[in-house]
């Protein structure tokens, strides 16, 4: 049974951190400015400043800044602002008691789905895989579709909550409700042989990635049919690769056909709006999610 955490209140603390690169004064002050249309209390510490080659400050002070807001009751949602390099240092430092103990909403994405991966398998916390504040809400349209996602995800009192699937590319049928997990196609690469692979059997598998060849995709793919993780997902969520959906879907639809011929033994989803694009919509990880493909939606 996953601990999913509880809605926020009017009032209610929202920490930011930057677990992987560093990030600048002027930019976490631009993304203040999207909570300010909140009614939340937005905090974050002096170290999210800091800089240590590619990292926002050592691994340790990093790691110190999660642990420190999980174990604060005060604090109910914990929001990357950033993604960048680095994940993957930190979770030989997080307590995952004090984690486990205090379930509050962690959202981002890219190099987090590294901790998004920890959380689930060792602290059994469901997770949200979603826009980070500086390099992910770039626009007004950006902007305006995360503030919608927010408080419907987060804020608004309601017992189910849907994802529009409008533009997405349905392929065989989805019958039974699943847990979405994955992410970052490469950091799920990375979790392959450590203490804590990703367990993708019997859950939806959401991959996306960013300024990766074609080639080191289908290697990517390839590797994880090679080891046995897409032999009994429950589906295939194809998010963004590039600027080009056609050219998306032509991609992994090449590595299917290649793989499995037509004998497709899961149902899939091309162009799930997750990932580095405009469309890059707050997910839930961990939770039951029931795919609807007559109204193109995915319901939580």
């Amino acid at each position: 049974m996953k601990n999913y955490p509880p809605k926020l209140c009017a009032g209610d603390k929202v920490a930011l951190i930057a677990p992987g690169g560093p990030i600048l004064r002027k930019d976490l002050l631009a993304a203040l400015r999207i909570f300010r249309k909140l009614p939340l209390e937005v905090v974050y510490q002096p170290e999210i400043f800091l800089r240590e080659k590619w990292f926002a400050g050592s691994a340790k002070v990093r790691a110190q800044q999660i642990n420190r807001y999980f174990a604060d009751k005060a604090v109910k949602a914990i929001i990357a602002v950033r993604g960048g390099y680095g994940c993957q240092h930190l979770t030989p430092l997080l307590n995952a008691s004090i984690i486990s103990k205090h379930p509050k909403i962690f959202l981002g994405f890219s190099d987090c789905t590294y901790l998004h991966n920890y959380f689930l398998q060792k602290c059994r916390l469901a997770t949200f895989h979603g826009p980070h504040f500086i390099d992910g809400l770039t626009s007004d349209r950006k902007r305006k579709i995360f503030l919608r996602d927010f408080r419907k995800m987060f804020v608004e009192a309601k017992e189910s909550v849907s994802i529009s699937l409008k533009h997405s590319h349905f392929v065989g049928n989805f019958r039974m409700p699943a847990p979405i997990v994955g992410g970052n196609l490469t950091l799920i690469i990375q979790t392959i042989g450590t203490k804590l692979p990703i367990v993708t059997s019997g859950s939806f598998l959401l991959i996306e990635d960013v300024n990766e060849a074609p080639y080191r995709i289908d290697r990517m793919l390839t590797h994880l049919y090679d080891v046995g993780l897409l032999s009994n997902i429950a589906g295939l969520l194809v998010g963004n690769f590039s600027k080009s959906r056609k050219k998306d879907e032509s991609l992994v639809s090449q590595f299917i056909s290649r793989t499995f011929g037509k004998k497709i033994p899961f149902p899939i989803i091309f162009n799930f709006p997750s990932g580095h694009c405009r469309d890059n919509r707050i997910v839930p990880l961990g939770a039951a999610c029931a795919i609807d493909v007559e109204n193109k939606t995915a319901l939580f």
